[in-house]
């Protein structure tokens, strides 16, 4: 069992909202400029989208907080058709599309998650963009045989490496691999928020795909709760609010 405190990242607004309302009695602080929230046993941090710039903020603030063990956990791509919205996968690597750099992430934590989820195994990869096409989602499958795909996990995990703390990653399908996604790489911004006077466009540019996924967000976001509610306990001693 873990002794002292687990460090939980996640990327975006809802996944940080979701974390933190499990949470007893969070309270929400800075370091420097990462945003996050502190409990007993679990500190939350958010990176935003694509984690521009917070591997090195992580690293200085791993130089004063210690951990025993980082979960990185939200929502992600599938890639592998096999896998449906909801559907919480447990990667034991990750893939940098960029250069096809492998990075894995500690097997006695991703096997203790996978357990306590009953979750399937599989490999990540990480982009520097969001994946919108269907046909692309399968090149990149072909490609790299990974399962699901993300924005943060691969820099995360070196980060973790590098400090020789031992990370899992878990991702709960947000969108399948046969789906489009509307655009929204058009309204990333560059410190990884979202331009919200362009999403409305971006949305009616795809609307069918725009419909699926503001539909897909409910059930997405209700599986990460469930999955993070029975991931936690097992790793802290954490009492969850219910």
């Amino acid at each position: 069992m873990l002794n002292h405190r687990l460090c939980l990242v996640t990327a975006t607004d809802i996944e940080f909202r979701i974390a933190a309302g499990l949470l007893r009695n969070p309270v929400a602080s800075f370091d420097g400029d990462l945003h996050l929230s502190r409990s007993a046993d679990v500190v939350l941090l958010k990176t935003e989208i694509g984690a521009p710039g917070f591997p090195e903020k992580f690293d200085r603030h791993l130089s004063a907080n210690p951990y025993d063990a980082v979960l990185i956990a939200g929502l992600g791509g599938a890639l592998d058709p096999g896998l449906r919205r909801a559907q919480a996968v447990v990667c034991t690597r990750f893939i940098r599309a960029a250069d096809g750099a492998s990075i894995s992430s500690d097997r006695e934590l991703s096997e203790r998650v996978a357990a306590a989820l009953g979750a399937q195994r599989g490999v990540g990869l990480t982009t520097d963009r969001v994946i919108v096409d269907a046909r692309e989602k399968q090149r990149l499958y072909g490609r790299f045989g990974a399962t699901v795909v993300d924005m943060e996990s691969y820099g995360v995990l070196a980060v973790c490496a590098r400090n020789r703390l031992p990370a899992a990653v878990l991702r709960v399908i947000s969108d399948e691999a046969g789906e489009d996604l509307p655009d929204f790489n058009r309204v990333l911004l560059p410190d990884g928020g979202i331009d919200k006077g362009k999403l409305f466009g971006t949305l009616l540019g795809r609307p069918r795909a725009a419909w699926r996924f503001l539909q897909s967000l409910a059930p997405a976001a209700d599986g990460l709760k469930k999955a993070l509610s029975s991931a936690l306990p097992d790793l802290t001693k954490l009492h969850m609010v219910e």
